[in-house]
Parts: structure tokens; C-alpha cells; sequence
């Protein structure tokens, strides 16, 4: 095989990424919409995906020096991967044996703002943070970084 599919900042990874985000976005977007049983899933699935690519989004507009695979965060942690599928298995086992709580749509319409909001403001933190940003934790100070103490920041 190529190399662009097994380094990180691999053209091939970073489009299979998209690609999949996507596709889970806009499959995400159509339950949300037109599916009375999956509908609240659907809203999920569009929120998950819209987290991540917006991350390679804002990773891409202000430190595209690091962009690679790994800032879609797809490869988060082990804990976090557990906790996805946690979460798809508990909306299949409430739907299954519980499916009145799947017809609570004033709570399906909160999560779905609290959401919406928390999107605004990450986007909003990695906006005015701009190169300040990155998903790297750093062991030193990179001579070209500033604190940000303003906007968001105060």
C-alpha cells in the first residue's frame, strides 16, 4: 500500500475522515428530519459529526502546520470510543424496551440546544485563540505564543 494512507498527514486518511463525517453528518441530518423512530439518534449522529469536523475546521483555518488525520479527533481515546458505543447501546436499549422515552421531544429539543451552544462556544474559544490553539499539549512555550486573555478568554 501507499503511504498516504498510513501516515497521519496521509491525503488518503484525512479524505476517508471527511468522508465518513460526512456521510454521518448528512445520514445524521436525514433521520434527525424525516425518521419518527430514529429521529432523536439522527439529532445525535449530526451533533457528533458536527463536533468533529468542525475541530478539523478550525484546526485547518488557523494552525493548517498540524492539520493531519488525528485533528478530526476520530482517534480521541480508548474512553472516549467506549463511551460512544455506550451511548449508541443505550438509546437501542431504550428504544427497544422503554420507547416512551424516545417520544420526550421538549428533552430531545433541549440537548439539542445545549448542544448548539456548546458548539458556538468551542468554535468561538478556538476562533479567538486562532494559532494559540491546537490539540498538541505542550511540554514548553513555543516562542511564537501568546496567552489570550480576551474575548471568550476573560
Amino acid at each position: 500500500m501507499r503511504e498516504i494512507w498510513y501516515v497521519r498527514r496521509g491525503l488518503a486518511r484525512v479524505g476517508l475522515g471527511g468522508l465518513f463525517l460526512g456521510t454521518t453528518l448528512a445520514t445524521g441530518w436525514q433521520l434527525w428530519w424525516w425518521s419518527p423512530i430514529f429521529g432523536q439518534f439522527g439529532a445525535y449522529m449530526f451533533s457528533v459529526s458536527l463536533f468533529h469536523i468542525m475541530e478539523f475546521i478550525m484546526t485547518a483555518l488557523f494552525n493548517p502546520h498540524t492539520l493531519t488525520y488525528d485533528s478530526y479527533l476520530l482517534n480521541h481515546s480508548r474512553e472516549y470510543h467506549m463511551a460512544l458505543v455506550a451511548s449508541i447501546l443505550e438509546y437501542i436499549f431504550e428504544a427497544v424496551w422503554f420507547p416512551s422515552l424516545k417520544r420526550m421531544y421538549l428533552v430531545c429539543v433541549i440537548g439539542i440546544i445545549m448542544s448548539f451552544i456548546g458548539q458556538v462556544i468551542r468554535s468561538t474559544a478556538m476562533f479567538q485563540a486562532q494559532s494559540n490553539f491546537t490539540h498538541q499539549i505542550a511540554e514548553t512555550k513555543r516562542e511564537n505564543h501568546k496567552l489570550v486573555t480576551s474575548g471568550i478568554y476573560r
